[in-house]
C-alpha cells in the first residue's frame, strides 16, 4: 500500500522541480502558489479486471480538466484506498497573478505497488516532469531566447 503523505510529498517536490525547469524557458514569472488541474479523459468505472489485479483499475471521470485543486485536494482526488495512478505527467498549464496552474495528466491504471510506478529513475515517481508546449520554430534558450507560455496555446486564461 502506498502512503498518502509520501504521495503528497512527491507531488510537492515534482511541482517545485517542474516550476524551476519551466522558469528557465518562459518569459513569465510563475507564482509559487500552486493549483492543480487534473486532465481526465477516461471513460471507465473504477473496477478490477477479471483476475482481480488492482493495477488494472480505471477511473470514472468526466472529460476535461477537474479543478483547480490545492495540493491536498489533488491528492484527495488521486489517492484511492492506498492506490495512486501508475504515472502522472505534470507540467505548467497557465499562470495568473495569484497561482501557477499545473496540469496533471493521469494514467488510468491505479496501483498500491510502488514497483508498478513510472519515473523511478529520478526519484519523482509517479510524477513525470514535462515542459511547456514549445512554439513552432523555437530551438533553444541560447538561440531563440525564452518564449511566452501562451505562444503555443489557443486560449489565454
Amino acid at each position: 500500500m502506498i502512503d498518502r503523505d509520501w504521495f503528497h510529498n512527491q507531488l510537492v517536490e515534482a511541482t517545485v522541480s517542474v516550476r524551476d525547469f519551466t522558469l528557465g524557458l518562459i518569459t513569465q514569472d510563475l507564482p509559487k502558489a500552486a493549483r492543480y488541474l487534473v486532465l481526465s479523459d477516461l471513460d471507465f468505472y473504477a473496477k478490477a479486471d477479471q483476475s482481480g489485479d488492482s493495477r488494472s483499475k480505471t477511473l470514472e471521470e468526466s472529460r476535461g480538466f477537474l479543478g483547480p485543486f490545492t495540493a491536498d485536494e489533488a491528492v484527495d482526488h488521486l489517492f484511492r484506498n492506498g492506490e495512486v495512478p501508475e504515472w502522472v505527467d505534470i507540467s505548467v498549464e497557465a499562470e495568473d497573478r495569484d497561482y501557477c496552474y499545473y496540469r496533471l495528466l493521469i494514467c488510468p491504471r491505479f496501483s498500491a505497488d510502488t514497483e508498478s510506478l513510472y519515473y523511478t529513475w529520478d526519484g519523482t515517481e509517479p510524477f513525470g516532469l514535462k515542459g511547456p508546449s514549445i512554439p513552432l520554430g523555437w530551438e533553444s534558450v541560447e538561440t531563440s531566447g525564452k518564449f511566452d507560455l501562451y505562444s503555443s496555446k489557443r486560449i489565454r486564461p
